[in-house]
C-alpha cells in the first residue's frame, strides 16, 4: 500500500489486494460439428436424386415395344392397321421381341383380342390371305400323295383316294374333290405331311373324314 492509501485510511496495516487482472477476449470456435452436418445432408439428398433419375432412365430403357391385338383376328385373315396396336412392356417373349409391323401379314391361327403378337403368329411374308368364307383345317396325308415341293401359300387342287382292300388293288381312280384350295402350314411328321388347308365348309366334314382314312391327295398347282 502507499503513503498515500495509507494515510487516507489513517493505518498502515491494511493489506492492499490487487484486483484480478481481465481475461482477454476468446472469439469463440467454428461450428465444426454443424458443418460436417450440413455436408453430410447435401451428400445423402444427391446421392438419392441421383438414384432416382437412374431408376427411371432404367425403366424407360427396360421396356420393349411390342404389338397386341385390338379385336379377335381370324387365321388366314390379313392383318390391317386398324386389327393391332403398340404397347410397352418390359421382358416380352423373344418372339415378340424386335418383331416390326404385322400389318400386311397373313395371320397363322386366330388371335383373340389383347393377344401379344409373335413372329410364330404370321404366315411367311407373300402368302396370300385366305379366301373369304373359307375355313382352316389340319389334313394328314401320306409323304408320297403330297408334292415334295410343298410351301406355306401354295394353291392345291384336292384329290379323294379310292379305298383299298389289303392284298387287291383298287380298280377305281382318284376323284377330284375340291378344285382350289390354299395351304396356310405344312409340316412334316415322320412319314406323315400335316398340311393345314383353307377350304369351303361345305368340305370340312369330308375331308377330315378322308384324312383320318389316309385317301388324300394334293396336286399342286402353283406356288404362291
Amino acid at each position: 500500500m502507499t503513503p498515500a492509501v495509507a494515510s487516507r485510511f489513517g493505518t498502515a496495516d491494511v493489506d492492499y489486494v490487487e484486483p484480478p487482472a481481465a481475461e482477454p477476449f476468446a472469439e469463440p470456435e467454428p461450428a465444426r460439428g454443424r458443418g460436417r452436418w450440413v455436408v453430410a445432408a447435401v451428400i445423402t439428398v444427391v446421392a438419392v436424386v441421383a438414384a432416382l433419375l437412374g431408376g427411371r432412365a432404367w425403366g424407360a430403357s427396360g421396356r420393349t415395344t411390342v404389338w397386341v391385338t385390338s379385336h379377335d383376328i381370324a387365321a388366314g385373315q390379313r392383318i390391317a392397321a386398324a386389327d393391332v396396336s403398340r404397347i410397352s412392356v418390359r421382358q416380352p417373349p423373344a418372339g415378340a421381341r424386335g418383331l416390326p409391323s404385322p400389318v400386311g401379314s397373313v395371320a397363322g391361327r386366330t388371335l383373340p383380342a389383347g393377344a401379344l403378337v409373335t413372329r410364330a403368329d404370321l404366315l411367311g411374308p407373300g402368302v396370300p390371305a385366305r379366301s373369304a368364307g373359307s375355313v382352316l383345317l389340319g389334313a394328314a396325308l401320306d409323304a408320297g400323295d403330297v408334292p415334295t415341293t410343298l410351301m406355306v401359300g401354295d394353291d392345291v387342287t384336292v384329290l379323294s383316294l379310292p379305298a383299298s382292300t389289303p392284298g387287291q388293288p383298287s380298280r377305281d381312280l382318284a376323284r377330284l374333290l375340291v378344285a382350289d384350295v390354299q395351304v396356310v402350314d405344312v409340316e412334316a411328321a415322320g412319314s406323315v405331311i400335316v398340311a393345314t388347308l383353307a377350304v369351303p365348309p361345305s368340305y370340312a366334314n369330308q375331308i377330315a373324314t378322308l384324312s383320318a382314312q389316309h385317301r388324300l391327295a394334293l396336286v399342286l398347282l402353283h406356288h404362291s
